[in-house]
């Protein structure tokens, strides 16, 4: 995330580039997951490499999508006790992804963030929930079970849940959010929301995490509009939401993160940030796992109860 700096949505690489899911995993970038030519499957590559602070599972596309990646950008600072719900994925102290709070032992996320090989071992994550910075405060619970959507579609159904150990403590500057009904499933264009996270505030290679949480208010974009802005580069489903903004967004190191609406009041979980394409470019929308699609709905019920 930035605040004014620079434009919105950095994801760092020329237009032709293989699809990148960026996350700050480890002190490093992990990546990725490959999509076949139908709309739903995707294949992942094995490979993976590291650089001197950098580490990916890259993946390619077919036809070929530029780099993505999830960071806050142009964001506002916010405090924890008007999001209670944010979360932060930590793996061995390092902040990953973002998630949100949807029961007293379980938090749901983006499936991308545990999809690189051995990423999805419970015991290397631990959940920092109830605190507005993201290295310190608030509370910390060990993550005892991963449970991804059972696809190999990982852009498609990019939803995850965690169940942690010990259960949060609810209070002031934390609770659970209520998921989107499914009579939204096909969210109406132009609705108001926020995106909030802990995610880059500058572009690679000189990206750094925000030290505190931050937020973008969006807008959705109507599903024809999105699927012909991305057109071959990848299949828009009705398991996504697409939102953008003129001046913010999500980006690197705010995957998982809440998508959020506040009705009269009380806040429900639109989507999950996913992926996006480039960085700061007006009119490109960004791209949130559909919480209220019956299929990623079921999903989460079957698994957390909720």
């Amino acid at each position: 995330m930035r605040r004014r700096e620079g434009r919105a949505w950095c994801a760092p690489g020329p237009e032709a580039k293989p699809v990148l899911f960026l996350l700050p995993f480890l002190g490093a970038l992990v990546v990725g997951h490959v999509l076949d030519n139908g709309p739903t499957h995707a294949a992942t590559r094995t490979a993976t490499h590291a650089a001197a602070t950098h580490a990916h599972h890259a993946v390619n596309t077919s036809p070929a999508l530029p780099p993505l990646g999830m960071r806050i950008v142009n964001g506002d600072s916010v405090d924890i006790v008007d999001y209670p719900f944010q979360a932060s994925i930590e793996m061995r102290g390092h902040h990953i992804c973002g998630a949100a709070i949807i029961a007293k032992n379980w938090v749901v996320s983006a499936k991308h963030c545990f999809s690189a090989p051995g990423a999805a071992d419970a015991s290397a994550y631990r959940v920092r929930v109830g605190s507005t910075q993201r290295q310190y405060g608030g509370s910390l619970h060990p993550v005892d079970r991963i449970v991804m959507y059972p696809s190999d579609a990982i852009v498609d159904y990019d939803v995850a849940v965690l169940h942690v150990a010990a259960p949060f403590t609810y209070g002031q500057t934390v609770s659970s959010i209520e998921l989107a009904a499914p009579s939204d499933a096909v969210p109406p264009a132009k609705r108001k929301v926020q995106v909030t996270g802990y995610g880059a505030i500058a572009e690679a290679p000189n990206s750094r995490l925000s030290p505190r949480l931050l937020k973008a208010d969006l807008t959705t974009v109507e599903h024809k509009d999105c699927r012909d802005f991305f057109k071959e580069r990848v299949p828009i489903t009705v398991r996504m939401i697409c939102a953008s903004s003129n001046r913010q967004d999500a980006c690197q190191g705010d995957s998982g993160g809440p998508l959020s609406e506040n009705l009269s009041g009380s806040w429900k979980l639109v989507g999950i940030v996913s992926f996006g394409l480039g960085c700061g470019r007006k009119g490109h929308p960004g791209i949130y796992a559909n919480i209220a699609n019956h299929d990623i709905r079921n999903f989460i019920k079957s698994v957390t109860n909720v």
